[in-house]
C-alpha cells in the first residue's frame, strides 16, 4: 500500500474506508445498573413473574348496564389470545410482548366482579373524588366476596400495588378516559392503608381507574402507572407521541390503537438487558425489532467514559411490520431507529430538564429535535447530525441507519466519530496518538482509532506490517508516500 499528499492516499483512493463491523465494547468497567436497570420497582419489588389482577366494574350510574358485556373486559384485559376487528389486543398480551416474556397478569379471585352498586352516600362520593372511588371499590370487592387473603404475598397483613394490580371500569365517565390514583375511602391523595369493613388485611395500592369505553392505550398507560411505577414522558407539549405507550395515549372511544412500552422503561424494568457501548469510540450495531420476545439484548447504550452513565444515548429498533410480535406496535408513526437522550439524577430516575420538559426524550429527524410528530425516528439510509449533549456541547459523533426494507426483523446502525489518530514510522518517544505524540505503527493507530475516525501518517515512510483493518477508517498520508506490508 502506498500514497503521497492530502489528495492521494493509500493507493487507488483519497480515501480508503474498510467496513467490517468491529464491535468496540467499552462497557466493561461499568454495569447495567450505573444506567438505571433494576431501578423502577414497587414496594422495592420489580416487576418480573405473573401479578395477580381483579377487573371490578363499578356501578356508578346506577343502572346495572355497561357499553359492553363483562366478557369484552374480560377478555380486554386477561385474554392473550383476545381477537377484533382491530387485531389482537389485550392487557395481558401487551405486557408479556413488552417485558419479553417476563411480566404477565393472572386472576385475583374470580379475575372480574361485577357490575357492583355502591350505597347512595359512597356513589355520592364517588362521583366527585378519585381517591374514594377507588377505596369503595375495594370495599365494595371485599364485600362481594372476593379473598385477598392469599395474595398478601410477604405476610405483613397489607395488600400492595407489587402483589395485586386492580383494573376499576365505571359506566359514568363518557369519554374515553383514565387515570392512576391511590385508593383510600377517605379521600387520601397518598400511600396511605385503609382496611375494609370485614377484612383482615389493610390495603395500601394505586388503582388503574378507566371509563367503560377507555381505549386500549389509555388502558395500558394508566395500567402501567398503576402497577409498574412508570411515568409519563409526553411533556407539556405531547413529546415522544405514538412511540411510547407512556407518552399521550387518549382517542376515540374504544379505540384499539396501541404502540410499545419504551427502551428506557423496559431498561429500568429490567426488561432488556442493553449492550453498553463507547460513543466516542464509534461502532457499528445490529438491532432487533423491540417486540421480538427474545431478542433482550437489543437495544444499545451509547455513553462518553469521560462525562459519565448520567447521560447516555440508547438505541432501539421500532417497527409496526417486523415478521415478530402481536400487533402491540401496528400504530407506530414510523418505521425506525428509536434514538433516547437520558439524563439521570443522581437516583437514576428522570427529572425535568425544564418546565414541561422530562429529562427521557427521543431525538427525532432531520435535526435531532425533541418532538412529537411523525419524524421521531431514524428512516432507512439517514444521518444524523453530531449528537448533543444536554448541556449544548457537541459531540464528533454521528448516527447513520443503513439501508432497511420494511418488514425487516433487525436494522444495523453505525456511529462514527470524526477524531484524529497520528502515525509516524520514525517516532521513538511516548505513543498516545497525538499529533505530537503519534503512534509509530499503523496497527496501532488503527486498533487506538474511532470508528469513522481518521489516521493521519505526519510523514511519508514505508512499514513491514500486515494487517487487516476490521472498522471504518479514513487513511490520510500527509507528509508523503506511505508505503505498508513492504
Amino acid at each position: 500500500m502506498s500514497g503521497s499528499s492530502t489528495s492521494r492516499l493509500l493507493p487507488l483512493a483519497a480515501w480508503l474506508i474498510v467496513m467490517f463491523g468491529l464491535i468496540v465494547n467499552a462497557g466493561a468497567q461499568v454495569t447495567l445498573a450505573d444506567f438505571g436497570y433494576q431501578n423502577m420497582r414497587v414496594n422495592g419489588n420489580l416487576a418480573i413473574g405473573a401479578r395477580p389482577t381483579l377487573v371490578i366494574l363499578l356501578d356508578l350510574a346506577n343502572t346495572g348496564t355497561f357499553a359492553h358485556d363483562n366478557a369484552y373486559y374480560d377478555n380486554l384485559v386477561f385474554n392473550v389470545f383476545n381477537t377484533n376487528s382491530a387485531g389482537l389486543r389485550s392487557v395481558n398480551g401487551f405486557m408479556l410482548v413488552n417485558s419479553h416474556a417476563r411480566f404477565s397478569l393472572t386472576r385475583a379471585g374470580p379475575g372480574l366482579i361485577g357490575p357492583l352498586p355502591l350505597p347512595a352516600d359512597q356513589r355520592a362520593k364517588a362521583l366527585t373524588n378519585d381517591n374514594m372511588r377507588a377505596g369503595f371499590a375495594i370495599t365494595a370487592a371485599v364485600n362481594a366476596g372476593v379473598n385477598f387473603v392469599p395474595y398478601d404475598a410477604n405476610g405483613d397483613g397489607r395488600i400492595t400495588s407489587d402483589e395485586v394490580s386492580v383494573f376499576l371500569f365505571d359506566n359514568i365517565n363518557p369519554n374515553p378516559q383514565g387515570a392512576a390514583r391511590w385508593a383510600n375511602p377517605n379521600g387520601v391523595e397518598q400511600q396511605v392503608a385503609f382496611t375494609p369493613a370485614g377484612s383482615t388485611k389493610s390495603f395500601s395500592l394505586r388503582v388503574g381507574l378507566m371509563a367503560e369505553r377507555v381505549g386500549f392505550g389509555t388502558l395500558c398507560h394508566e395500567f402501567s402507572h398503576a402497577a409498574l411505577n412508570t411515568v409519563d414522558l409526553y411533556g407539556a407539549s405531547n413529546y415522544n407521541n405514538g412511540c411510547t405507550i407512556m407518552s399521550g395515549t387518549i382517542g376515540l372511544p374504544d379505540d384499539m390503537v396501541t404502540f410499545g412500552l419504551d427502551a428506557w422503561h423496559k431498561l429500568q424494568l429490567a426488561w432488556v438487558e442493553p449492550r453498553i457501548r463507547s460513543l466516542p469510540a464509534g461502532g457499528v450495531e445490529t438491532v432487533a425489532a423491540a417486540q421480538s420476545l427474545t431478542a433482550t439484548d437489543a437495544p444499545v447504550i451509547l455513553y462518553d467514559p469521560a462525562r459519565g452513565t448520567k447521560e447516555f444515548f440508547l438505541v432501539e429498533y421500532r417497527t409496526s411490520t417486523s415478521p415478530w410480535g402481536a400487533g402491540y406496535e401496528d400504530n407506530l408513526p414510523s418505521n425506525g431507529l428509536g434514538i433516547w437522550h437520558i439524563v439521570h439524577d443522581a437516583n437514576n430516575n428522570l427529572f425535568q430538564l425544564a418546565v414541561g420538559n422530562p429529562s427521557v426524550w427521543l431525538k427525532g429527524q432531520p435535526n435531532l429535535q425533541r418532538g412529537n410528530d411523525a419524524n421521531l425516528l431514524w428512516t432507512s439510509n439517514t444521518t444524523t447530525p453530531f449528537l448533543t449533549w444536554s448541556d449544548g456541547t457537541i459531540t464528533s459523533t454521528r448516527i447513520t441507519v443503513r439501508s432497511f426494507n420494511p418488514g425487516d426483523g433487525s436494522i444495523t446502525f453505525e456511529w462514527t466519530t470524526a477524531s484524529d489518530t497520528w502515525v509516524d514510522f520514525h517516532y521513538t518517544g511516548t505513543e498516545l496518538g497525538t499529533f505530537a505524540l503519534p503512534f509509530n505503527t499503523l496497527g496501532e493507530a488503527a486498533s487506538a482509532a474511532s470508528f469513522g475516525g481518521a489516521v493521519k501518517f505526519k510523514l511519508g515512510g514505508t512499514s513491514a506490517e500486515t494487517l487487516s483493518i476490521s472498522k471504518r477508517l479514513n487513511l490520510q498520508a500527509l507528509g508523503g508516500p506511505v508505503t505498508i506490508g513492504q
